[in-house]
């Protein structure tokens, strides 16, 4: 959002306007000829009925006590990561919820989280090595920049633990990292690992797990940010819908093994739906219509892509 953006604006119409109300106040009671006591009394109820008005209309969408989407999505996170991995997210969306988890409530201690916000910062990236001697980047004068300390930073990580990124990151990016969904998460996968079988039904067990909290109640407040949020978890299960897809498509599975995948795609498109923007729904609608198609179930495939 950017509302955050106009607050010194709001402040100096605020500002103003308090001299402005009390003058035209002044005004009003001097020709109604109103006495001092009257004249406070008309003040204090103004000041109270202008502030009641505001909070009354303005309540109702600052109301937080069901907001618990960031909580949840460090704990989906957290469920989400390998042991002993090294995590990297994009920017507060990501971080803040597992910084809060990590080193506030002291969850998954084996893991270390990073940022990519912070590295050109020298502080920032002593830290790091602080808690990881192994990942010491270069700092001062040898100062890299942000986007080539953060490959460097998974490529040393990649020697001896897990790494894993959000799905915040682009398509761009992945290409540098073969990768792979986790949870709602993206593992990257070593080269000699690269065609070791890739089980996508894991990811509907850890799915299982999650907690989803006001995701899909309109009545939850949420912002451009937790719309981020929302939709990475349906880009998570889109994804892992459109891994099946391919690997039902590879040559010298049986019959019934090809269906498996076909029938594990519609299941993953059907619940990244909810989840996913108008837009992405239209794609994940296209690939579940081929999903049906391949299994002859026409209608259902005609129906997927009605209106395309």
């Amino acid at each position: 959002t950017i509302d955050n953006f106009f607050v010194p604006f709001y402040f100096m119409v605020a500002f103003f306007a308090g001299p402005g109300i009390a003058w035209v106040l002044e005004r009003v009671l001097a020709a109604a000829q109103a006495g001092p006591g009257v004249r406070k009394a008309a003040a204090v109820l103004a000041v109270a009925a202008l502030g009641g008005a505001t909070a009354m209309s303005n309540a109702p969408h600052c109301d937080q006590r069901k907001y618990l989407l960031s909580w949840d999505y460090g704990m989906n996170i957290l469920k989400s990561t390998p042991p002993n991995a090294l995590i990297r997210c994009a920017g507060d969306i990501d971080i803040l919820p597992l910084w809060y988890l990590r080193y506030v409530e002291q969850r998954r201690p084996d893991v270390q989280v990073v940022t990519c916000q912070h590295l050109p910062y020298d502080w920032y990236r002593r830290s790091i090595a602080r808690e990881d001697p192994r990942l010491r980047l270069p700092y001062g004068d040898m100062l890299v920049p942000m986007e080539a300390a953060g490959e460097m930073l998974m490529k040393i990580a990649l020697y001896y633990r897990p790494v894993v990124y959000t799905f915040i990151f682009t398509r761009p990016f992945m290409q540098k990292f073969p990768s792979r969904v986790r949870g709602i998460l993206w593992e990257v996968v070593p080269e000699n690992k690269v065609h070791e079988p890739y089980d996508v039904r894991e990811n509907d067990r850890l799915f299982g797990s999650f907690l989803l909290r006001g995701c899909l109640e309109p009545e939850v407040y949420k912002d451009d940010y937790t719309q981020v949020l929302v939709d990475s978890y349906g880009t998570a299960r889109d994804a892992t819908g459109f891994v099946a897809l391919r690997e039902a498509g590879t040559a010298g599975q049986s019959a019934r093994a090809m269906e498996n995948w076909y029938r594990t795609a519609i299941h993953e498109f059907k619940r990244a739906m909810p989840l996913r923007s108008l837009q992405a729904q239209s794609a994940i609608r296209a690939n579940m219509g081929a999903a049906y198609r391949s299994l002859g179930d026409v209608g259902s495939a005609l129906a997927m892509n009605q209106g395309e």
